[in-house]
């Protein structure tokens, strides 16, 4: 990434400097396209707002269609990558129910002692308890973050 500070930079440049800047695409979009990078960098916060709050208007969307997206600074720890949750609950509900199979085969088996029955008893109903709780908001699923 261009790390060069516009005071060292050799080429040419325009520099816009005021109390404060608006660009403002009145009728239409705003555009900033770039060669190679385009930095936003501001010491307090970056607000990036799509549409009215609270709406279900499907054309308000924020999208960024990209290769990689790293969110946070690799710096600062380890990057760590995004569950898909719709995709990770359904391996998780698949694993649960066979294990739940199997202990259903084993506890009917004459060969086990009694005390298998009630154990896996027990198990199965950890484990259900446990896939329901993939289903509260915000467990480990966003409600408003999705990716392919």
């Amino acid at each position: 990434m261009s790390t060069t500070l516009p005071s060292q930079y050799e080429g040419e440049q325009i520099i816009l400097s005021s109390g404060r800047l608006i660009l403002n695409g009145r009728s239409d979009s705003v555009f900033l396209s770039s060669n190679q990078y385009i930095h936003i960098n501001a010491n307090e916060g970056v607000y990036i707002d799509v549409g009215p709050e609270d709406t279900d208007n499907i054309v308000n969307k924020f999208y960024i269609n990209s290769p990689l997206i790293q969110l946070g600074d690799e710096k600062k720890g380890n990057l760590q990558a995004v569950v898909k949750a719709d995709d990770l609950k359904q391996i998780l509900t698949e694993m649960v129910n066979a294990i739940n199979n199997f202990n259903e085969l084993a506890a009917t088996s004459t060969k086990l002692p009694p005390v298998y029955a009630a154990a896996a008893d027990f198990l199965k109903i950890q484990l259900n308890l446990s896939l329901q709780k993939l289903d509260n908001p915000g467990f480990y699923k966003s409600n408003i973050t999705k990716t392919i």
